[in-house]
């Protein structure tokens, strides 16, 4: 099965139609409220058991975690000075 090629003005056109989904995504998502954003968060989170587990992904949440405790305490302390 071959790849149809595309010509420089084909190349060109995709690119733009792209450019205009970016923006118009872009705009729509400064539009919506918060409540929107918080509710499309919260669905994104909920899904996650939908999607296999690695290794390498968990060790990063991990230290991140971590990192977050760590200045938490910092934090904490400080204000407690």
């Amino acid at each position: 099965m071959s790849i149809p090629q595309m010509t420089a003005e084909q190349v060109l056109a995709w690119k733009a139609g792209w450019a205009e989904v970016n923006r118009r995504e872009i705009e729509e998502l400064r539009a919506a409220d918060t409540t929107t954003k918080l509710r499309q968060l919260a669905a994104m989170m909920a899904s996650n058991h939908l999607f296999e587990s690695h290794a390498d992904r968990e060790a990063g949440v991990e230290a991140v975690r971590q990192r977050w405790i760590k200045l938490h305490r910092a934090l904490d302390t400080d204000a407690l000075r």
